[in-house]
């Protein structure tokens, strides 16, 4: 069994984080560690690995999740990092404003 390590991260100066902030920033850190392993077997989860027997190329990875509401309009956008996923939203949003655009 490989050893185990523990990580320190430091938070911005001033923050306080309840108990959920803490458990979400762990999941997220825990997801990234499992993605740092790479092909490694041992870390694959067992989905991957079923879906890999019967042929499937798996891949995966983290995404940021954009949201914008306004009264009962909804737009969403996804992106590899928080800056895209916003640049995506924006130019969603902007579509409001054009004529004929739902």
């Amino acid at each position: 069994m490989k050893d185990q390590h523990t990580l320190e991260i430091r938070l911005p100066a001033g923050h306080e984080l309840n108990e959920d902030d803490l458990e979400m920033l762990r999941t997220a850190c825990e997801a990234l560690a499992s993605l740092s392993c790479g092909s490694d077997a041992a870390c694959r989860p067992a989905q991957v690995e079923a879906m890999t027997a019967e042929g499937w190329k798996v891949r995966h990875g983290l995404t940021w999740i954009a949201r914008a509401e306004r009264g009962h309009e909804y737009e969403e956008a996804l992106g590899a990092c928080r800056g895209e996923a916003l640049c995506r939203l924006c130019e969603l949003t902007g579509l409001h404003t054009v004529d004929g655009c739902p």
